[in-house]
């Protein structure tokens, strides 16, 4: 009993030192030009220090108790593209502790290149329940652990579209292959401009998605984007639809009213001719910026044949076809498809309460397998049902969609085999020599019985025997 009271008065002088400290600790944490956040387990953020705001432009009062997805943001003006670059991989919540490479986009637009290490923090009772995040420049390089296949793939989404925003500011898009980048630059070309653009491509290539970056990143951004699909309407509904628009820009005194700024023609290939010389005689294809509406639109066919074919009057082609951008199919861009995979399930991840973080290997080596007849347009939907599927942290190749597997397993097996077509006559001489050999067989050599079996006479039966050089003999 006598040592009771030291050792207690010791361990409360020790707890009392301990209440000193933390309060220190976290106001020199706060302070410092070093940027350290914390995320709690619902992947809200709960510290975010001096030196991040220094780093992001951000105050902390707008980023506190923000929800971070695992996803990759493309607009630097919302702190969401912030706070999700900053969201912990599922691997640290595990209780792992990782560093991957950051490009950190500050809220001018900015893109800083930095390390991100990762430090999960373990509760009494052995359980992360906080993440720590400390950002550091890269000055030298230094060995970083493996990372996994979706913190590879979200590091480079981030990374590309950075470099996206600074070459042609065309983020939402995704342009590792050669055939994309000419896009991009096409793009790029068309956006200072109202010169109406044709976006060629297959069924499911991101056509009117792209009509509609083209429309955002334009003058006529700040007005309506327009799109009427020429093969699912009448000749009667486009051309009322064409003229209540043209009523629309006349009308310029009501208040509130939203102009058109994109008009997009879906399928133009399918525009009956009249309303062809609808438009032609609103657009003056010498001046298509009088009217003060960008013209675009989407064609799956050849608008060259559908002119020699007669379908589209000349003018009209020459009017839709200053400047050509051609889609490539997602076979012919395989370079893209790890990041397009990873786009569309971090698009999924927002504002969702459970975040996906990726794709195991195998998953993207059956991927890159397919031939992707449904182009990007499948693409999302096999992502889409597969994240549904999925009760980890990634996507495993049990989750993917039957009917992608088993297109999957149809494409290996390769085209059927080429059936040879022989003569008619031949195949039925030898059809019919076959069949009189079992008669004969099952008859035991009994020409009586054999033609008995196949219905014959027994002459007729020998004049067929001696026509295929079988002994006939009675």
């Amino acid at each position: 009993m006598a040592s009771a009271g030291p050792l207690s008065l010791r361990s409360n002088c020790d707890m009392a030192a301990a209440a000193r400290r933390k309060p220190a600790l976290t106001t020199w944490l706060d302070s410092t030009i070093v940027p350290v956040f914390v995320v709690d387990s619902r992947r809200r953020i709960v510290f975010f220090n001096h030196g991040c705001e220094q780093l992001t432009g951000w105050t902390r009062d707008l980023v506190l108790g923000r929800v971070c997805d695992y996803a990759s943001g493309d607009d630097h003006t919302r702190v969401e593209t912030l706070t999700s670059s900053l969201c912990p991989p599922s691997e640290v919540f595990a209780g792992r502790a990782l560093t991957t490479p950051l490009a950190v986009i500050d809220r001018s637009g900015e893109s800083h290149s930095r390390f991100l290490h990762y430090i999960p923090l373990i509760d009494d009772d052995q359980h992360v329940d906080r993440a720590a995040g400390l950002i550091t420049r890269i000055d030298h390089p230094i060995r970083l652990a493996e990372p996994s296949m979706s913190q590879r793939l979200h590091a480079e989404l981030a990374a590309a579209r950075a470099s996206l925003r600074s070459r042609y500011d065309v983020r939402s898009l995704v342009c590792r292959s050669d055939a994309m980048n000419r896009v991009a630059e096409q793009i790029a070309l068309a956006v200072p401009s109202l010169v109406p653009v044709c976006l060629a491509g297959e069924s499911g290539t991101g056509r009117e998605h792209v009509a509609r970056v083209i429309h955002g990143q334009s003058e006529t951004g700040d007005r309506a984007f327009v799109p009427l699909d020429c093969s699912a309407m009448c000749a009667f509904e486009l051309e009322q639809s064409l003229r209540r628009l043209r009523a629309d820009l006349e009308e310029t005194s009501r208040p509130g009213h939203l102009q058109a700024g994109t008009l997009f023609f879906r399928s133009v290939d399918s525009m009956p001719r009249d309303v062809q010389r609808l438009v032609l005689d609103w657009f003056d294809r010498e001046n298509t910026a009088s009217t003060g509406v960008r013209l675009v639109s989407s064609a799956t066919g050849d608008l060259r044949k559908a002119m020699a074919d007669d379908s589209m009057i000349p003018p009209f082609f020459y009017l839709l076809t200053p400047l050509v951008v051609l889609l490539p199919p997602l076979r012919h861009r395989m370079e893209d498809l790890d990041q397009l995979a990873q786009h569309f399930l971090e698009e999924l991840n927002r504002g969702d309460e459970r975040q996906v973080d990726g794709f195991a290997g195998a998953v993207l080596e059956q991927f890159h397998d397919y031939n992707w007849p449904g182009n990007l347009r499948e693409l999302q939907q096999v992502v889409s049902e597969a994240r549904l599927a999925c009760d980890g942290d990634s996507i495993q190749v049990v989750n993917l969609p039957f009917r992608f597997r088993t297109g999957v397993d149809a494409q290996s097996l390769g085209p059927a085999p080429r059936v040879e077509i022989e003569p008619l006559e031949e195949l039925l001489a030898r059809v019919e020599r076959d069949h009189l050999q079992r008669a004969m067989q099952q008859a035991r050599g009994n020409r009586s019985h054999a033609a008995k079996l196949l219905g014959l006479t027994r002459a007729r039966l020998y004049r067929r025997l001696q026509a295929h050089g079988m002994d006939a003999r009675p």
